[in-house]
This record gives structure tokens, C-alpha cells and sequence, in this order.
């Protein structure tokens, strides 16, 4: 038994190394020693102050690549077995080929195949405006009678046109008459087939008082007044009514008369006539003055 576990205890302590495969990749004795002399590699330092020997400090933020850390080791550690050296190359080439590279987008040929569109290119435009679908629009057939019904409303549009001139031509007639003589007769026939009776416009701007004079008859109080009223337009106009004021010597109003065409005008003059065109008559007029003693005078004429 004795025997038995010496022999298990010196299998234990055989070296591991009996046990690689051949296959395996393995260090050397001489890469060994080589290995054990080489500072820093496979090793920690001794102390947590201690600094890495050959090791140059690489600035924050711009740490060495993979690739590039795979071939510095390619290259700068000759001691390496050759498996594991070509092992290293191969993963560099492999990062070198899958690292992207900045600028070199235009030498791509991939770029310049047939048909690939440019990384960069401007949108296409908008086709949003026109239409997907092509419509053909028919013009309406008009009805047959359409335009017989334009024709009528067209007639009776006329006819009421008519009828409210007409309508604002009687309401001012008197107007119409006086800037359009020609027409008195055209409103005397219409007046008489509506049974009514045409007077002269009233037009108090077509009427002219010229030089009046006032004078004393038959003592003091016995008045006579010549007033000469002229029409300056080519119509007959309507008699208006005459105000008359009387003043006394303090030029304070005395008597103040109103003299309507019955008043004034001579006996047999015709008051529907109205004052004949462009002519001018002189209207006398008598009158007592009272107790009243006139010193000067003033006349108005005007349509009640």
C-alpha cells in the first residue's frame, strides 16, 4: 500500500508538460529562459508603485488599436513562436480589413459601380403635385330650354329695370321737369290718364327778387310795395309766397307780413300757370301800416 501511494504521489508530481499534445503550441526552453528574462512579461511588479519597464504612457482618450497592439507584438517580441506570431499577423490583417477608413469613400470602386446613387446626393423631387390619376372632364350638355328661361329672366330683369326708373322718374318729376323741359309733356299725358293734376315745379333757386321798392301813399300809414320777380329757367315755375318786414326807426322789426299769389298778383292771372319762362314780373302790393311808422324794409320769397 505503501508503495502504491508513493507511486500515485510521484504521478502528481510528474511535469504537465508530458502531458501536452504535440499538436499544442508550447514554449521552448530556450523561449523559457528567454521569457523569464524579459522584463515585465508574464510578470507583475513588485510593488504597486513600481513603474512598467519599456512602457510609454499613452495620453487619455487616445488608446492604441487592437490591430495595431496585435502587430507591435508581431514585430517587437522576436521571441514568440512562429504559430503564435503568425496568429497575431492574421489578426491584424483581419482588423486592418474591418477598421473603417476615413477619407478613402471616393477610391472605393464599389462607389462607382453602375447604377449604385451617391451616398451624398440631393433628394429626389417631390411628386406630390401632380396627379396619380389622369381625369378627363366633360363639359355639362345644357338642357334644350335652358336658354329660352335666360331670355325670359333676362326680359323680365329689363322690364323691372324699367319700371323702377320710371317709378324714381315720377317721384321726382319736378326735378326732371326742370333740368329736362321736354318732358313737362310727356307727365301731362300720364297725369291725365291717372286722373291727377300737373302744377308747376316749385324750384325757389330759379326765381330772382331784383331791386324792390317800398313807398308812401295817402299819408303814413298807406304802404306800396313793387316787388319784380323774374324766373331764369325755361320752364314755368309755381308763384312762391313774399315775406315782408317792416322796420322801425330803431331797426327793430314792426310789421312782419306773409303775401301769398292771390295776394299780389293782378286780378285774372291764372295761379296754376305758374310764372312763365325767362320772364319777370313786378308785384304790387298795397297795404296800412298801422300805428307803426316803417323806416326800411326787407323781402323773402319761399316755397311753403
Amino acid at each position: 500500500m505503501e508503495s502504491g501511494e508513493i507511486a500515485e504521489e510521484h504521478t502528481w508530481t510528474q511535469s504537465p508538460e508530458s502531458q501536452w499534445d504535440d499538436d499544442e503550441p508550447r514554449f521552448s526552453d530556450a523561449l523559457r529562459s528567454a521569457a523569464d528574462s524579459e522584463p515585465g512579461f508574464g510578470t507583475r511588479p513588485a510593488s504597486p508603485g513600481a513603474a512598467m519597464p519599456n512602457r510609454t504612457p499613452v495620453e487619455a482618450g487616445f488608446a492604441p488599436s487592437p490591430r495595431a497592439e496585435y502587430a507591435r507584438q508581431a514585430e517587437t517580441e522576436p521571441h514568440l513562436e512562429p504559430q503564435l506570431r503568425a496568429s497575431l499577423q492574421s489578426r491584424a490583417e483581419q482588423e486592418a480589413e474591418t477598421e473603417p477608413h476615413f477619407g478613402a469613400a471616393e477610391d472605393d470602386p464599389r462607389l462607382h459601380a453602375a447604377g449604385a446613387p451617391p451616398i451624398f446626393a440631393e433628394p429626389p423631387p417631390s411628386r406630390a403635385h401632380e396627379h396619380h390619376f389622369a381625369v378627363t372632364r366633360e363639359a355639362r350638355k345644357r338642357a334644350p330650354g335652358r336658354w329660352l328661361a335666360y331670355v325670359v329672366g333676362g326680359v323680365i330683369a329689363l322690364a323691372l329695370i324699367i319700371v323702377l326708373i320710371a317709378q324714381l322718374a315720377w317721384w321726382r318729376r319736378e326735378a326732371v321737369m326742370v333740368y329736362w323741359p321736354d318732358s313737362q309733356p310727356l307727365f301731362a299725358r300720364v297725369c291725365a290718364q291717372l286722373g291727377c293734376q300737373l302744377t308747376p315745379p316749385r324750384d325757389i333757386d330759379g326765381l330772382q327778387v331784383e331791386a324792390s321798392d317800398l313807398r308812401q301813399i295817402d299819408g303814413p300809414h298807406r304802404l306800396e310795395l313793387r316787388v319784380p320777380l323774374r324766373n331764369r329757367y325755361g320752364i314755368a315755375l309755381a308763384y312762391p309766397a313774399i315775406e315782408l318786414t317792416l322796420f322801425d326807426a330803431k331797426n327793430e322789426v314792426a310789421i312782419r307780413r306773409i303775401l301769398w299769389p292771390q295776394d299780389y298778383l293782378p286780378p285774372g292771372t291764372t295761379v296754376a300757370a305758374g310764372l312763365p319762362a325767362h320772364t319777370t314780373q313786378t308785384m304790387i302790393v298795397r297795404l296800412d301800416s298801422g300805428n307803426a311808422i316803417a323806416t326800411n324794409f326787407r323781402v323773402q320769397i319761399f316755397y311753403p
